[in-house]
Protein backbone atom coordinates (compact mmCIF):
# COMPACT_ATOMS: atom_id res chain seq x y z
CA UNK A 1 0.00 0.00 0.00
CA UNK A 2 1.00 3.59 -0.58
CA UNK A 3 1.27 5.59 2.34
CA UNK A 4 1.30 9.56 2.00
CA UNK A 5 4.04 10.66 4.47
CA UNK A 6 5.18 13.83 5.83
CA UNK A 7 7.55 14.56 3.20
CA UNK A 8 5.18 14.29 0.75
CA UNK A 9 3.18 17.54 1.78
CA UNK A 10 4.21 20.69 0.28
CA UNK A 11 1.91 22.59 2.84
CA UNK A 12 -0.41 24.15 0.01
CA UNK A 13 -3.63 22.84 1.65
CA UNK A 14 -5.79 22.43 -2.24
CA UNK A 15 -2.96 20.31 -3.41
CA UNK A 16 -2.10 18.53 -0.96
CA UNK A 17 -5.79 17.60 -0.44
CA UNK A 18 -5.45 16.25 -3.88
CA UNK A 19 -2.56 14.32 -3.75
CA UNK A 20 -3.69 12.65 -0.49
CA UNK A 21 -7.08 11.56 -2.94
CA UNK A 22 -4.15 9.97 -5.75
CA UNK A 23 -2.64 8.17 -3.09
CA UNK A 24 -5.99 6.78 -2.09
CA UNK A 25 -7.14 5.79 -5.93
CA UNK A 26 -3.64 4.60 -6.05
CA UNK A 27 -4.19 1.85 -3.01
CA UNK A 28 -7.80 1.27 -3.87
CA UNK A 29 -5.97 -0.19 -7.49
CA UNK A 30 -3.55 -2.38 -5.37
CA UNK A 31 -6.70 -3.72 -3.49
CA UNK A 32 -8.52 -7.00 -4.50
CA UNK A 33 -12.20 -5.44 -4.89
CA UNK A 34 -14.55 -8.44 -6.28
CA UNK A 35 -17.22 -5.77 -6.56
CA UNK A 36 -16.27 -4.61 -9.80
CA UNK A 37 -14.66 -6.90 -12.95
CA UNK A 38 -11.63 -5.68 -13.83
CA UNK A 39 -12.48 -3.70 -17.00
CA UNK A 40 -14.69 -2.04 -15.20
CA UNK A 41 -12.36 -1.25 -12.07
CA UNK A 42 -9.56 0.04 -14.68
CA UNK A 43 -12.15 2.25 -16.34
CA UNK A 44 -13.37 4.08 -13.17
CA UNK A 45 -9.54 4.55 -11.77
CA UNK A 46 -8.69 5.87 -15.65
CA UNK A 47 -11.92 8.27 -15.33
CA UNK A 48 -10.54 9.40 -11.85
CA UNK A 49 -6.95 9.99 -12.68
CA UNK A 50 -8.08 12.32 -15.33
CA UNK A 51 -10.24 13.93 -12.93
CA UNK A 52 -6.87 14.03 -10.86
CA UNK A 53 -4.65 15.54 -13.90
CA UNK A 54 -7.10 17.83 -14.64
CA UNK A 55 -7.16 19.66 -11.33
CA UNK A 56 -4.50 18.92 -9.68
CA UNK A 57 -1.60 19.58 -12.54
CA UNK A 58 -3.00 22.89 -12.99
CA UNK A 59 -2.96 23.88 -9.37
CA UNK A 60 1.02 22.54 -9.07
CA UNK A 61 1.75 24.07 -12.07
CA UNK A 62 0.72 27.46 -10.85
CA UNK A 63 2.43 27.34 -7.76
CA UNK A 64 5.70 26.05 -9.21
CA UNK A 65 5.14 29.51 -11.61
CA UNK A 66 4.87 31.31 -8.23
CA UNK A 67 7.78 30.09 -6.83
CA UNK A 68 9.83 30.19 -9.75
CA UNK A 69 10.39 26.41 -9.61
CA UNK A 70 13.46 25.29 -12.21
CA UNK A 71 11.73 22.41 -12.42
CA UNK A 72 8.51 23.76 -14.12
CA UNK A 73 9.18 22.98 -17.57
CA UNK A 74 10.12 19.29 -16.67
CA UNK A 75 6.91 19.10 -14.44
CA UNK A 76 4.98 19.78 -17.57
CA UNK A 77 6.57 17.57 -20.08
CA UNK A 78 5.41 14.77 -17.22
CA UNK A 79 1.98 15.86 -16.93
CA UNK A 80 1.60 16.29 -20.48
CA UNK A 81 2.69 12.47 -21.02
CA UNK A 82 1.12 11.61 -18.02
CA UNK A 83 -2.29 12.99 -19.81
CA UNK A 84 -1.28 11.41 -23.24
CA UNK A 85 -1.26 7.72 -21.86
CA UNK A 86 -4.05 8.42 -20.08
CA UNK A 87 -5.82 9.13 -23.34
CA UNK A 88 -4.62 6.44 -25.34
CA UNK A 89 -5.64 3.93 -22.10
CA UNK A 90 -9.18 5.48 -22.72
CA UNK A 91 -9.21 5.23 -25.96
CA UNK A 92 -8.25 1.18 -26.26
CA UNK A 93 -10.62 0.67 -23.62
CA UNK A 94 -12.78 -0.97 -26.77
CA UNK A 95 -9.86 -3.66 -27.24
CA UNK A 96 -9.26 -4.46 -23.27
CA UNK A 97 -10.32 -7.59 -22.01
CA UNK A 98 -10.57 -8.67 -18.06
CA UNK A 99 -7.19 -10.37 -18.34
CA UNK A 100 -5.72 -7.50 -19.58
CA UNK A 101 -7.24 -5.06 -17.40
CA UNK A 102 -6.04 -6.91 -14.59
CA UNK A 103 -2.28 -7.02 -15.54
Amino acid sequence: MFEFTKDCFIGVNKIDDLRIKFFELLNSLVKDDLSQNSVSKLGTVIEKLSEYAGESFKLEEEYMTEMADKELETQKKDHENFIKNLEALQSGMEEINDETARQ
